[in-house]
């Protein structure tokens, strides 16, 4: 009797482990779908279709200043009235905090005003993981994405929103 309980525990343990790691893959899309659709909301109300500036040079994460001192990006959408879920928000260190995924990385935030990275500046997926993203329009878009589980740099496992206008 109890090695048939232990039989059946070692089946599923390693099946739990698939699970949480589902769920946490499931949060971190909505909370992608989420920022982007405030993002989008935000830029459209801007009368020159402006999205919020990017934390700074190099800094693609998106940050909050939970008192409003230093201004954050995430501080600019919640202050026009979205809701953003900020149970993620990582508050060690020093304000303005970053917003970070259930794998505890930041979210990655970038405006593309380049749209077809003619001039050298980065875009924000590898062109093998989402070639010319953004060509219709000719407006700056605004990105969120996640590194997703395994954090590759190289996109594979990315979570993310992608615009087909």
């Amino acid at each position: 009797m109890v090695s048939i309980i232990a039989v059946l525990v070692a089946i599923l343990v390693p099946a739990i482990g698939v699970v949480r790691e589902r769920v946490r893959a499931a949060k971190a899309m909505e909370q992608v779908a989420e920022i982007h659709m405030a993002l989008q909301h935000y830029a459209s109300e801007d009368s020159r279709h402006r999205y919020p500036p990017q934390s700074g040079p190099g800094d693609l994460s998106l940050r909050l200043d939970p008192d409003d001192a230093v201004m954050g990006n995430l501080n600019l959408l919640r202050r026009n009235g979205y809701e953003i879920d900020l149970s993620g928000l990582a508050r060690d260190g020093v304000a303005p905090y970053p917003l970070c995924d259930p794998w505890k990385r930041p979210y990655s935030y970038q405006v593309d005003a380049d749209l077809l990275s003619v001039s050298g500046v980065q875009r924000p997926m590898p062109p093998e993981v989402c070639p010319a993203w953004n060509t219709a329009g000719r407006r700056p878009w605004g990105y969120v994405w996640s590194l997703g589980a395994k954090g590759a740099a190289d996109g594979r496992g990315w979570i993310y929103v992608r615009d087909d206008r």
